[in-house]
């Protein structure tokens, strides 16, 4: 599965999730923010790479969520997906409302460099992850 990179990114999770876990209460959930084009000019790239991601969100929630070491236990992935249409101006206002409104710990971008390149800016501004499948 294409996917097989983002389990070990999730090993920042510590720090991703506010730095010091062994104080922290862990999260109820690990949320992971996407976009997805449904249709347009990526649409038929961008779909089978979502359906993919869903597929991998569900199968690690069947086995009880991604471990993170730091809280020593399980925790559920939620995936927070909007549509950008493949439009890029829409991506850049989703991929701000996925950090500042959506609250999420990473962002895995949508398929295709121009749907992609607007969320390296958005996320280096945020100092938010961003994972590019």
């Amino acid at each position: 599965m294409k996917f097989k990179g983002l389990l070990p990114a999730l090993g920042l999770l510590p720090a991703l999730l506010g730095g010091t876990a062994q104080a922290a209460t862990a999260p109820a959930a690990i949320k992971i923010g996407t976009l997805y084009a449904s249709s347009g000019a990526f649409a038929s790239i961008s779909m089978p790479v979502f359906d993919s991601l869903k597929l991998w969100v569900d199968l690690v929630n069947a086995q009880g969520g991604v471990y993170v070491k730091a809280y020593n236990k399980k925790i559920p992935v939620k995936l927070i997906a909007y549509d950008d249409q493949s439009n890029t101006a829409t991506a850049a206002t989703l991929y701000n409302q996925l950090i500042s409104q959506d609250h999420v710990n990473l962002l895995v971008a949508d398929s295709g460099s121009v749907l992609t390149s607007v969320a390296v800016p958005i996320a280096k501004e945020h100092k938010m992850f961003l994972f590019d499948v």
